[in-house]
């Protein structure tokens, strides 16, 4: 039986705060998930707003762990919807919404009741088994205001080198058939509400705007347009969602975490474990980081071009598509462009040979 979700903002115990991990997909979010999924004290949901959720039942759980090699997820010990097991209908999770997946993705200054309910159900079998919530999400960067004001807890963004990002999703998909990573960035420009910006850069890449379809039937729609897309419009239109993102998200990070700098930083991956432990009561040892940065031979040229030129424009910001506007909160858009512009101007600073 499910537990009876709350409508109250979520309340723990001391050293019960709910953790919020918020990112873009291929950016190592799996392997930081699963470090708090192997803390005993933690009960860790594997991306709540995956569409599957919507149809998933026991049998299904079990069969996702066919894909942990093709997605270069290892040290999984369960499979990844394992915690959702007691919360799963024949069809699902019921409390489950379509509109989850990409339509809301850049919503967040409504209340958004059915989002409520359904994360709550999960907050609230965490809290009934006596274990710190940690939900690790991929489709929520757009909307983490909408985490901070309704919900209590530690909202923690991860972010990666962009090209090496764009590059991993390329790779799951030549290597794995795992073709998802460019398809949802387009999904994301086509469907998502709450934010004009994302509707000028649809516009801006010749991507129709699907709001009103399902995910699937989105989906399908712009199949064409994502299969006759070349390297660099699908560079351009990941480049779009990541900006647009951070822009939303990072304001109202307690903790950023870059995660190119864990596997190289040795300082660094140590101050992070320290922040984890103050803000989430949870000792995280990344001492294992192994996330891989691409070089210029890892990508055509063209799209090497499009990184140096979108660098340009997002570090100077007078370009009206990398401006300020997209930001969630005006006071503090300079700094999100300044912190998403490095990672930009440090790829290409990487590519062309100078780091």
């Amino acid at each position: 039986m499910m537990p009876r979700a709350r409508s109250a903002r979520a309340k723990f115990s001391a050293g019960m705060n709910a953790v919020f991990l918020h990112s873009g997909w291929r950016t190592g979010s799996t392997y930081v998930w699963n470090k708090f999924r192997r803390v005993p004290s933690c009960m860790a949901f594997y991306e709540p707003f995956n569409d599957l959720l919507a149809s998933l039942n026991a049998v299904g759980v079990l069969m996702t762990s066919r894909h942990d090699a093709a997605l270069r997820h290892s040290g999984l010990d369960l499979p990844y919807f394992h915690e959702y097991l007691p919360l799963l209908g024949t069809k699902g999770h019921p409390l489950f919404r379509d509109e989850f997946v990409c339509r809301d993705y850049f919503v967040a200054g409504e209340k958004l009741p059915e989002q409520r309910l359904y994360l709550d159900s999960l907050l609230a079998l965490a809290e009934k088994a006596k274990k710190t919530p940690v939900l690790g999400f991929v489709r929520s960067l757009g909307r983490v205001a909408w985490f901070k004001r309704e919900l209590e807890g530690a909202n923690i963004i991860l972010i990666r080198s962009p090209f090496s990002q764009w590059v991993s999703g390329q790779k799951v998909a030549a290597d794995g058939g795992y073709k998802f990573f460019d398809p949802v960035h387009f999904l994301i420009l086509s469907q998502a509400r709450g934010s004009a910006q994302a509707v000028e850069h649809a516009l801006a890449h010749r991507i129709p705007r699907y709001e009103n379809l399902t995910t699937n039937a989105g989906r399908l729609m712009l199949a064409d347009t994502v299969n006759c897309a070349p390297p660099a419009v699908r560079f351009a239109v990941f480049a779009s969602v990541y900006f647009l993102s951070m822009m939303a998200a990072l304001p109202h990070a307690d903790l950023v975490i870059d995660v190119d700098l864990l596997t190289t930083d040795t300082g660094y991956r140590a101050r992070r474990r320290a922040e984890l432990l103050r803000l989430t009561g949870c000792d995280i040892d990344f001492s294992d980081a192994r996330t891989p940065r691409y070089g210029a031979d890892a990508a055509p040229a063209e799209v090497v071009d499009a990184l140096r030129t979108i660098a340009g424009a997002i570090a100077t910001g007078q370009d009206r598509l990398w401006d300020d506007r997209s930001c969630s909160v005006p006071a503090a858009a300079a700094a999100a462009r300044a912190t998403i512009a490095a990672k930009f101007v440090e790829d290409s600073k990487l590519l062309n040979g100078l780091l």
